[in-house]
C-alpha cells in the first residue's frame, strides 16, 4: 500500500515537472513572439514614416520645380506726371517652368524723409492696379505703367523739386501657378523725384522684400 502511494506521488511529481517545463517553454515562446511583433511593428512604423517623408519630399520638389517664378527686372520712375500723379514703368520676367496666372499688382506710395522709413508700410490691398495680362508664360517679360495713388498738389510738386521729400515707391506682385497656392515678389526703393527731371534712386527700402 505504501509502495503504491509512493508510486502515485512520483507520477504526480513527474507530471508537475513536465507541466512546469511546458509552461516555461510557452512563456519563452510568447516572449519571443511578443518581442518579434513589437520589432515588426516598429519596422512598419519606420517604413511608413519613411514613405510619407519621401512622398512629401517628392511633392515639395514638384511644387518648387514646376512653378512660375516672377521677378521684377526693372522699375523705372518717370520724370513727368500723369494725371497729376507719379508713375513708374515696371518690367516683369517669368523665369519659372510654367506660366504665371492671375497676376495682380499692388502699390505702395509714401511721401516723407528717408529717416522716417524704418519698417514695412501697408500696401493698399484694394483693387489691384495696372492691367497685367491673365498669363505670363515662362522666359517671357512684359511691362506696365503703374500710377501712384496720390494726385499731387502744387505744394507737393514744390517740395519734390526742392528735394525736401523722399518718395517710397514699392510694388507687390501676386500670382499663381497650376498648383494651389499664391506667390509673391516685391520691389521697392526710396527716390529723390524732382518733377520734370530724371528721378534718382537713393537706396532700397530698409525692409526685406517679400519673395515666395
Amino acid at each position: 500500500m505504501v509502495a503504491r502511494l509512493l508510486q502515485i506521488e512520483a507520477k504526480r511529481d513527474w507530471f508537475d515537472y513536465v507541466k512546469f517545463a511546458l509552461e516555461i517553454v510557452g512563456l519563452v515562446v510568447l516572449s519571443v513572439y511578443t518581442a518579434y511583433t513589437i520589432k515588426m511593428y516598429g519596422a512598419n512604423e519606420k517604413a511608413a514614416a519613411a514613405a510619407t517623408s519621401a512622398a512629401n519630399t517628392a511633392n515639395d520638389t514638384l511644387k518648387t520645380t514646376f512653378r512660375p517664378r516672377v521677378s521684377v527686372v526693372s522699375m523705372q520712375p518717370n520724370p513727368n506726371l500723369e494725371e497729376s500723379r507719379l508713375s513708374i514703368s515696371l518690367g516683369l520676367l517669368n523665369f519659372g517652368t510654367i506660366a504665371a496666372r492671375n497676376i495682380k499688382i499692388y502699390r505702395l506710395e509714401n511721401f516723407g524723409s528717408a529717416e522716417s522709413i524704418s519698417k514695412p508700410l501697408l500696401y493698399d490691398r484694394g483693387d489691384p492696379v495696372g492691367s497685367p495680362p491673365a498669363m505670363l508664360v515662362p522666359n517671357t517679360d512684359d511691362g506696365w505703367k503703374v500710377l501712384g495713388k496720390k494726385a499731387l498738389s502744387e505744394e507737393d510738386i514744390r517740395a519734390l523739386q526742392s528735394s525736401n521729400q523722399v518718395i517710397t515707391f514699392s510694388v507687390l506682385i501676386e500670382y499663381e501657378g497650376d498648383t494651389p497656392g499664391t506667390h509673391h515678389t516685391e520691389e521697392c526703393g526710396l527716390f529723390n523725384w524732382p518733377i520734370h527731371q530724371a528721378p534718382q534712386r537713393l537706396q532700397p527700402c530698409p525692409w526685406p522684400m517679400q519673395v515666395d
